[in-house]
């Protein structure tokens, strides 16, 4: 095993220097669905985003989860956003209309920071998640979060990152960070269950809206009908 730099500056270092299973694992869920809800600082690196992300994606949304599994190698399995690079996710990315993403930041107030270029997705979040009593802010680093190139961002129609602070996220637990981790999902506080409502509930009025937009509709029909050999599409013949 190779020795680790202080913080991994890819994906590739995570597969270079740890092993599968034992230090972190991967969780994907593909239901060919339009939103993908990721949490790339899973287990000990950002506590709670996992599980948080699992439990709003649901049986109706794509899923992508890194988990780091050893406390002792969070911050060294901290890959940064706008570096992450895992091929997996790239095709989730690359399948999705949007990318819901969850992420952890410090803070001593119980905020969630919002950004990301899906404008529609980003304004159903924050309607949804203020009238369930949080409150929301700007990325907690100004204009990260509108970068093209993070993954999220690449979506067909872009992406949202929420970032919840440390506090938030520990009166979701109930008790401090890290040690939220040793707790079984069924033992999250009322926030915790609060915050997943409202994120599903603003996926699917973002699931309403693309149905309803034609040009949208419209879009999505060309995006399908390309893929369908054209000697096999309506209306074309082969004459010998």
């Amino acid at each position: 095993m190779s020795r680790m730099p202080s913080e991994a500056n890819s994906f590739t270092d995570i597969v270079v220097c740890y092993t599968a299973h034992v230090d972190y694992e991967i969780l994907i869920k593909d239901r060919g669905a339009d939103t993908t809800v990721t949490a790339i600082h899973g287990g000990y690196i950002e506590p709670l985003t996992g599980d948080l992300a699992e439990a709003v994606a649901g049986d109706e949304h794509n899923l992508y989860q890194l988990r780091c599994l050893k406390v002792e190698e969070a911050a060294a399995m901290r890959v940064p956003t706008a570096r992450y690079n895992e091929m997996r996710l790239a095709a989730l990315t690359k399948r999705s209309q949007a990318i819901l993403a969850l992420d952890g930041v410090p803070g001593e107030r119980s905020i969630v920071h919002i950004g990301g270029r899906n404008a529609v997705l980003k304004a159903c979040l924050a309607e949804a998640l203020s009238q369930a009593g949080f409150e929301t802010a700007l990325p907690s680093t100004p204009g990260a979060a509108h970068d093209p190139t993070r993954y999220y961002n690449t979506a067909r129609q872009g992406g949202v990152l929420l970032e919840l602070t440390a506090v938030l996220r520990e009166q979701m637990a109930g008790i401090p960070i890290p040690d939220a981790m040793q707790r079984q999902p069924e033992a999250w506080n009322e926030p915790f269950f609060r915050f997943v409502d409202a994120a599903r509930s603003a996926l699917e009025q973002y699931a309403g809206h693309l149905k309803s937009d034609p040009e949208q509709a419209l879009r999505r029909f060309e995006q399908a009908t390309s893929k369908i050999p054209r000697n096999m599409r309506a209306g074309h013949h082969h004459h010998e």
